[in-house]
């Protein structure tokens, strides 16, 4: 946010800076403030201090390298200056469910609110537990993104979440997939090991997401995206299909 880039341009005489990032995606929780006053969403892309940390140059990739060129067109339809960035976004999501028609089960699922991502992750988490699953029973925290209590099984892939790296564990948002549970130890692909009560606080569950969390992810396989959110907007439809 605003505050942020300030304290970074006070290092921009003594540092060399590479920013990398695509200005479609959703803005700040809360917007840009700075010194109290409101700025504009676009503050930060045409502001003469971004010029300046990045030298003037700028370099915008166009061409599809990551997947398939229909998917690619479509949610680059939804990013200003796109064929479909100013049509209502009603008409745009009726267009895109008579398109993305998948019915199979979803390998992953994409919302707004916490609770429905509880919610899901709940039911599908008690629909794919093995017989040899252990219950988890997690700690209380006051936090939005709270841990749930879940079954823990071989092969389940987990979120971390937390703010700095703890035990071998990266920052919030890498997938860890289970190949081991021992009495109070959890063995994870890569040889990570934890222990039980540390995975218990700091793993999600990983079959429904937040919107605002799946940015700047590949997932394999077939995404469901739930739309019916009076906070759901442009924006979110192409984080959720990009």
């Amino acid at each position: 946010d605003a505050n942020m880039s300030f304290y970074l341009y006070r290092l921009i005489d003594y540092c060399n800076f590479i920013f990398v990032g695509q200005w479609a995606q959703l803005a700040p929780v809360g917007g840009h403030h700075f010194l109290d006053t409101v700025l504009s969403e676009d503050c930060i892309e045409h502001s003469l201090m971004f010029h300046r940390f990045c030298g003037g140059n700028r370099i915008v990739l166009t061409e599809c390298k990551r997947c398939n060129a229909t998917l690619f067109d479509w949610y680059t339809s939804l990013a200003p200056n796109g064929s479909r960035h100013n049509q209502p976004l009603q008409h745009v999501l009726d267009e895109a469910r008579r398109f993305f028609n998948k019915t199979e089960t979803p390998d992953w699922s994409l919302c707004i609110q916490h609770e429905l991502r509880k919610k899901i992750n709940r039911q599908r988490n008690l629909a794919l537990k093995t017989e040899d699953a252990i219950f988890v029973k997690t700690p209380t925290m006051k936090i939005a993104n709270a841990p749930q209590d879940f079954y823990l099984y071989p092969g389940q892939i987990l979120m971390a979440h937390l703010q700095h790296c703890k035990k071998g564990v990266k920052n919030g948002g890498m997938f860890y997939t289970v190949s081991q549970i021992d009495e109070d130890h959890v063995v994870f692909e890569g040889d990570l090991i934890l222990p039980l009560d540390f995975v218990a606080k700091y793993m999600r569950l990983s079959h429904c997401l937040t919107i605002s969390s799946s940015q700047g992810r590949t997932l394999e396989g077939i995404v469901e995206i739930f739309t019916k959110h009076k906070r759901f907007i442009m924006k979110h439809l192409m984080i959720c299909l990009s």
